[in-house]
């Protein structure tokens, strides 16, 4: 099958985005293997267990470039802090006041109610 002298352009041209992209694709992966391995070597050598979160959070944060992939963290380590503070002045201040399970029940209800519109307010943004 022959190609026509104008049809051999395109063609070049789109194994060469072909190429550009797959080597695009192909760096993310690397340097989100690197991210992934990094923090799963960190949390071995600590002995950390708990913060085998880490690795997760490596994938959720992988975006094409380096201000999206910080914003997401930011977003994420943002929220982490402020639910911890949360149930920290909970336990703290709230917890002892409590004497049944319905007001326990309360408290849950009333944290899990803020994340939701939280959540449906963030997917009406995008």
């Amino acid at each position: 099958m022959r190609l026509s002298a104008r049809a051999t352009p395109t063609l070049l041209l789109a194994l060469g985005l072909a190429g550009v992209l797959i080597h695009s694709a192909a760096r993310f992966a690397l340097k989100a293997t690197i991210a992934v391995m990094a923090s799963y070597f960190i949390y071995t050598m600590l002995d950390w267990p708990g913060i085998r979160t880490a690795v997760v959070t490596c994938f959720f944060v992988a975006l094409g470039s380096l201000g999206e992939t910080m914003h997401k963290l930011t977003l994420r380590i943002g929220g982490a802090l402020i639910g911890g503070a949360a149930a920290l002045l909970s336990i703290v201040y709230v917890l002892p006041q409590m004497t049944d399970i319905g007001q326990l029940a309360l408290l849950i209800a009333a944290m899990t109610a803020s994340e939701i519109s939280h959540r449906i307010c963030t997917a009406a943004a995008q």
